[in-house]
């Protein structure tokens, strides 16, 4: 039996995480929410977090599902009391709060698992095999994640920098590097909109190695979402629709100046087959789990510090 306990009822909870759950095989379903309008009768509600705590069995997995700002203590209270967590991204907003954290986990012998969904795709897969074969050969990576708008009624609408869109967005582009290279360096170069925290689009530069490193993301005119290798070569390889999560046709584009190779990629409901993994995953990779965790964890804690240091006459 697969038992969820959903914390939080927002958007991303109702269309794409309870719908994951129930594509499991045998599963139970249990939510916490203030909501007045969640009526479904397979489905246990519990009003406070305490409550479940109480009522439910310690082989339910919490999904905590809230703004950022709430990770910690929620996932503290449910350790402490023996309760196993996924944690949507990104899962803490300080290198402190995931260091207590990874202590009571360890002490109570619990797990907890930040969840992004876009490495249980086949895309994912061929850009971390294409990525490691080339290499020797690669001499810059560009990496865009920008939607026209950010959603209505959310946290993402408060205007604090708990909520800025380098927490909600480009945790996305700073996972990824982090996945790929122990060592690299990112400054931010340019924010439109500016102060507007759901406006701002960000330009980063860096360097992963000897690997260039360009980043966008943000508020755009257009949705954008893909990886592109620029090989030493001119060819280069774009991934599309890269950190999308639901069942979709991908691309991988291989360019140069003489001919362009479409190669169609098919990915199923990468959330459901994150939740299908994901206590394989924990228990082979916990380890690695964690320090992936500790450096997004900083990255974007600098990210944080740059911006808020930021003035119209950055590089």
């Amino acid at each position: 039996m697969n038992k969820f306990c959903i914390v939080g009822l927002g958007e991303h909870a109702r269309k794409k995480i309870i719908p994951a759950i129930r594509n499991l095989k045998n599963v139970q379903i249990a939510v916490v929410t203030s909501s007045l309008d969640f009526r479904e009768n397979d489905v246990l509600k519990f009003d406070t977090i305490d409550q479940a705590i109480s009522k439910l069995d310690k082989d339910y997995i919490f999904y905590i599902s809230t703004p950022p700002s709430t990770h910690y203590e929620l996932a503290k209270k449910l350790l402490l009391n023996d309760f196993n967590c996924l944690i949507e991204k990104p899962i803490f907003l300080f290198a402190e709060e995931f260091e207590s954290i990874k202590n009571i986990a360890k002490t109570r012998s619990k797990y907890f698992f930040e969840c992004f969904m876009h490495r249980y795709g086949n895309i994912y897969s061929e850009f971390i095999e294409i990525y490691q074969k080339e290499i020797d050969n690669i001499k810059s990576l560009d990496i865009k994640f920008c939607i026209p708008k950010i959603p209505s009624n959310t946290f993402r609408s408060i205007n604090n920098i708990s909520s800025s869109l380098i927490y909600d967005i480009g945790c996305y582009p700073i996972s990824l590097i982090n996945d790929i290279s122990e060592n690299n360096e990112i400054k931010i170069v340019s924010i439109e909109n500016y102060g507007n925290y759901s406006k701002e689009k960000f330009k980063i530069i860096g360097k992963i190695n000897q690997i260039n490193l360009n980043i966008n993301f943000g508020i755009d005119d257009n949705y954008e979402n893909f990886v592109k290798i620029n090989l030493k070569n001119k060819f280069c390889i774009k991934f599309e629709y890269f950190f999308y999560g639901r069942k979709a046709e991908k691309k991988i584009i291989t360019n140069n100046d003489n001919m362009s190779k479409i190669r169609i990629i098919n990915d199923g409901n990468l959330f459901e087959e994150m939740l299908k993994k994901v206590k394989t995953d924990i228990h082979k990779n916990q380890k690695l789990n964690n320090v992936n965790i500790k450096r997004n964890i900083l990255n974007l804690e600098l990210l944080i510090s740059q911006y808020t240091n930021f003035n119209n006459h950055a590089p």
